[in-house]
């Protein structure tokens, strides 16, 4: 590639899509050339693979990162359609069960609406980790299936998974929004005992919940 100034980036980007509809890698030779790779956005991104698949009806073997930036550019056009065309692409290139890359679709089929794709997801991974689970309690949180994070919680408890900060996070909120005080004085007692760092993110959630649970002196006297 010839170009080196930012104004050459929609030229860059036609040949790259040209070039794409036969071989997705191209985006890695796109890529080494920073300078205009920084102001190429996820969305334009997705705008070049939707238009290569358009026509072009091989399957595709692509990267890990070709793959992450297409989630993020799914994400932000809140695009479902194209995240399940994202989610048919992981499958046959295999990366749907890589971490963080299957935790990441969890999230962005969740928030483009579709809860139960997302937990579909999660579902056939054998041995989620801890991100996987914070993925799938975010995405029940952010869509307002609050009792069901409390379920998700029990289970990824009976299953010996740890919570880390994050988890208690997700689950605190869902404990103030469900006035579950005796599940959040459990939760609270978790982080006590815990080796998680009490930091302001968790000090404000354990507030936060104890106070729609109209039980603030219960923190005050913990």
């Amino acid at each position: 590639m010839l170009f080196n100034s930012r104004s050459w980036v929609q030229d860059c980007s036609l040949i790259v899509g040209r070039y794409w509809a036969s071989s997705l890698y191209s985006f890695l030779i796109f890529k080494q050339h920073r300078h205009y790779y920084n102001s190429f956005h996820h969305v334009s991104l997705i705008e070049v693979f939707k238009g290569a698949n358009e026509n072009d009806e091989k399957e595709h073997i692509v990267s890990r990162e070709i793959v992450y930036n297409l989630l993020q550019g799914c994400l932000a056009k809140k695009d479902l359609a194209l995240g399940r065309h994202i989610r048919c692409l992981m499958v046959s290139s295999g990366l749907d069960f890589v971490a963080p890359l299957g935790d990441h679709l969890i999230c962005t089929l969740a928030l483009c609406g579709s809860l139960l794709e997302a937990e579909s997801v999660f579902l056939k991974i054998s041995k989620p980790s801890i991100f996987t689970w914070n993925a799938i309690l975010f995405s029940h949180v952010s869509l307002g299936e609050r009792r069901n994070v409390l379920l998700l919680y029990a289970k990824m408890q009976h299953e010996g998974s740890q919570p880390d900060g994050v988890t208690f996070l997700h689950v605190l909120k869902a404990c103030g929004s469900t006035q579950d005080l005796i599940r959040g004085r459990y939760v609270h007692s978790q982080i006590v005992d815990s080796l998680v760092s009490f930091d302001a993110a968790i000090g404000n959630s354990l507030v936060d919940m104890y106070a729609k649970c109209g039980s603030i002196g219960f923190f005050c006297s913990f």
